[in-house]
């Protein structure tokens, strides 16, 4: 006799049981074989309550923070790369991140789950398949930061995480001189933080200006790259000018490579400074993190 059923159909498979498993957890099982990816994610933090963006042994960064949850999610081990190292306090709105995963999940299953589970102060905006060879840092091209102040007499209390503070008045028209000064291409050797090792201090300033509304002072600074402290230390090498405190021609001997950090400002406060975004020239442009 034979082993087939009336009518010559296959034996129905028994009907799998219910499962009380996540949704998520039941999406990945029925995915295809997982594949090496080049994962892109921008990113937006506030840095107040970080030692920074990169990973540290024993201090909370935004980087470890990321690399653990997507550890979580696909159950491996994550290594970011950055466009760009904040230090601890500063925060970013277009922060650019790689990481090589081996993965079958769609990028927005990734990037939403994550999103349930990072902490309130980090977010990832966008989540998308890169080209193996983009080197989200190597390729960049440009790098905007912009830094914030209040100047009043009493301090913030609702914006103290976001706006440096300052007391004092200055002279506008020396604050924007000093500015202007930092266009083009300068030594910036003496605006770097003393622990800075880069080896290459000629760089070429894009853009550099600094717009005043009532008691708020934003600055803007557009560089392929930038040394360590730099923004914070041109931020307060220009209210040093605007103050009379460093002389404008002192500022442009240091341009030249004459003087050391001594000579320039001080160090502005990080809270402040916020990494706006990065660009990429053509084939990479879509992964822009500028508006």
């Amino acid at each position: 006799m034979s082993g087939d059923t009336e009518g010559g159909s296959l034996p129905q498979k028994p009907t799998s049981r219910r499962t009380n498993a996540p949704a998520f957890l039941q999406f990945k099982r029925q995915m295809p074989m997982p594949m090496i990816r080049n994962l892109f994610l921008c990113l937006e933090y506030d840095g107040t309550s970080y030692q920074g963006w990169q990973r540290q042994a024993h201090s909370q960064t935004v980087q470890g923070e990321v690399e653990r949850v997507l550890r979580e999610i696909l159950g491996q081990p994550v290594a970011l790369r950055s466009a760009g190292r904040t230090d601890a306090g500063v925060h970013a709105l277009g922060q650019a991140a790689l990481c090589r995963v081996e993965t079958a999940l769609p990028p927005t299953a990734i990037l939403h789950t994550a999103n349930r589970q990072l902490p309130d102060d980090i977010v990832i905006v966008r989540m998308e398949d890169a080209p193996p060879e983009f080197d989200v840092r190597r390729h960049a091209i440009r790098r905007h930061y912009r830094y914030r102040l209040l100047q009043r007499s009493i301090r913030p209390a609702f914006e103290r995480h976001t706006w440096a503070h300052i007391p004092y008045r200055f002279d506008e028209a020396l604050l924007q001189e000093a500015v202007q000064c930092f266009e083009g291409t300068h030594e910036f050797a003496a605006f770097r933080s003393s622990a800075c090792r880069a080896p290459r201090t000629r760089l070429t300033m894009e853009t550099s200006r600094v717009s005043i509304e009532g008691d708020r002072v934003i600055f803007d600074f557009v560089c392929r790259s930038f040394l360590h402290h730099m923004v914070r230390v041109l931020v307060g090498t220009a209210l040093d000018v605007a103050r009379e405190k460093i002389a404008l021609d002192d500022v442009k001997r240091l341009l030249r490579g004459e003087g050391g950090r001594q000579e320039a400002g001080r160090t502005a406060p990080p809270e402040g400074l916020i990494l706006v975004g990065i660009e990429y020239a053509a084939p990479y442009q879509h992964f822009s993190t500028i508006d």
